[in-house]
Order: structure tokens, then C-alpha cells, then sequence
């Protein structure tokens, strides 16, 4: 497969390799083998990722900062879970139902909204939930580009308001706790020395602090908004 990837790129028909919901260990000998053959490797990587579904954030995101890829989260919005009481009133009134959900929300998905929209009226007019869920996913990796639909002009405006929204790292942190507790998983947990802080780099390695002194290099951190 990657040798006909290759030629559809040399040929000029395509410009980047992206791959969507696929392990990272795959992903990662795939880009192994193009750099190996001199071929070209996926560039950007696609998967579900929003506050709710976190699982993206054990291996996807510490194999995309090894490897260089840019994300393309779907989901970020909550595939229609993120409605405040607010707004499944207003569109009851309208007799419309709105984008309806695979799965109905769970708890986590209230809670959670119920954050958002707290969260966003303190950014001011023009900001709503689901600007605050994708500025979310865009604080958490660099080089974040999720995956956005609309019906509406308000949805499109609401989009692009989200580029100028900043969160706090204690927003963020709250907007997480009322997902509940997310297991990193081993050997994460085991690294890293607990559940919340993971292991996003070797310096957050614990045995290597206890070993010697080691000189790390940041991961590449994204590039936040000066905004609300």
C-alpha cells in the first residue's frame, strides 16, 4: 500500500497522505517503512477526539508530536451532545430536533456541557458551546485542525469565533474533571506516575529522574490565541 500511496503523489493526483481511525503502532511502522524506502508518509492523522472521548490522548497524540502529523479531530463539537437546556428548548419550539446524536448523552456529556456554556458566557457575545469545544481540542496538541460542520450561519459564526478563544489551563482542567476521571492507561500510569498528568514527553518520565540528570526539549506546544 504504501508504494501505490507513493505513486499517486508522485504523480501528482494527490498532494498529502492523511489516515483515518487506525492504531498508532500501524501509522507509525508505515511512516517507518516510507522513511526506510524512500517513500512518502501520511502527514496527518484523522480520529475521533472531543472533552467526552479522550482516548485519542494515550497513544494518537504522543505518536502524532514524535512523528510530525497534524490532527483532524471529528467529534469535536460532540456529534450533537453538546445542546444546553437552552437550545433543546428553543429548537422544540421550532419543531426541529437539530443534529441527532449516534448515542443519546450520557451524564458526562450534561456535565460537561453545562461547563462549556459557563465557560463560554464569560468569554462574552458571540461565543456558545460548541466554540468552547473545539478551542478545547485546538489548546490540547499542536498543529490541530478539527473537523467542523454547519447548517446554519450562526454555526459558521460560532466556528470561527472559536479561533480567538484562550482558555485557561483551569478551564480546561474543569471542563475535564466533569468528564470524570480519564484513564491514561498503562504504561502511561506507570511512566508518568499517575492517572492525570500522563506522559506527554521523556522528561515526564519519573525511573529517568531517579536515574541521573537528563536535558529534555519541550514538545512542541500549539500556538494559542492573544484572545478572550
Amino acid at each position: 500500500m504504501a508504494h501505490s500511496l507513493d505513486a499517486l503523489v508522485k504523480r501528482g493526483k494527490i498532494l498529502y497522505l492523511g489516515v483515518s481511525d487506525t492504531p498508532a503502532w500501524i501509522v507509525s511502522q508505515f511512516n517507518q517503512y516510507a522513511k526506510d524506502h524512500g517513500l512518502t508518509p501520511f502527514s496527518v492523522y484523522q480520529g475521533r477526539w472531543s472533552a467526552s472521548d479522550r482516548e485519542f490522548e494515550r497513544e494518537i497524540i504522543p505518536m502524532a508530536r514524535h512523528l510530525g502529523l497534524a490532527l483532524c479531530p471529528w467529534g469535536a463539537l460532540g456529534g450533537g451532545k453538546y445542546k444546553t437546556e437552552e437550545q433543546i428548548a428553543e429548537l422544540k419550539k421550532r419543531n426541529e430536533q437539530g443534529r441527532v446524536p449516534f448515542t443519546p448523552p450520557t451524564d458526562a456529556d450534561r456535565a460537561i456541557t453545562k461547563v462549556l456554556q459557563k465557560i463560554a458566557k464569560s468569554k462574552g457575545e458571540g461565543i456558545g458551546v460548541t466554540g468552547i469545544a473545539l478551542a478545547y481540542v485546538m489548546h490540547k496538541a499542536p498543529d490541530v485542525h478539527p473537523i467542523v460542520g454547519g447548517r446554519k450561519i450562526e454555526h459558521l459564526k460560532e466556528n470561527i469565533a472559536a479561533l480567538s478563544i484562550r482558555l485557561s489551563p483551569e478551564e480546561i482542567e474543569e471542563i475535564e474533571e466533569a468528564g470524570g476521571e480519564f484513564k491514561i492507561g498503562f504504561p502511561h500510569n506507570f511512566l508518568g506516575g499517575g492517572e492525570k498528568s500522563g506522559v506527554s514527553g521523556p522528561g515526564e518520565v519519573v525511573m529517568l529522574h531517579r536515574s541521573g540528570h537528563f536535558d529534555f526539549h519541550p514538545p512542541k506546544q500549539p500556538i494559542l490565541p492573544s484572545g478572550k
